[in-house]
């Protein structure tokens, strides 16, 4: 197929993060070439893998410390468990 669709409300999850005060965004395209055929492989193989599968882009921005980045994760894995 031309696309994958992930079955994780991605709307919702950004809603729940910036509640919890994570400065979060929803992208549409997983970027460059590299992460489009990483996620579309992921998508593509989910069934098989047996998993569920998300892009997430964690930008590297000098004034974001590990520790920030860290609980922006710890409240992802969070939810999606």
């Amino acid at each position: 197929p031309d696309a994958y669709f992930s079955d994780i409300d991605v709307v919702a999850l950004q809603k729940q993060l910036r509640h919890q005060g994570h400065c979060v965004d929803v992208s549409l395209s997983a970027g460059s070439f590299v992460c489009n055929d990483l996620y579309f492989h992921l998508l593509h193989n989910r069934q098989a893998l047996n998993c569920r599968s998300l892009f997430v882009h964690v930008p590297c921005e000098k004034e974001m410390s590990t520790s920030v980045v860290a609980r922006a994760l710890e409240s992802l894995c969070d939810l999606l468990l």
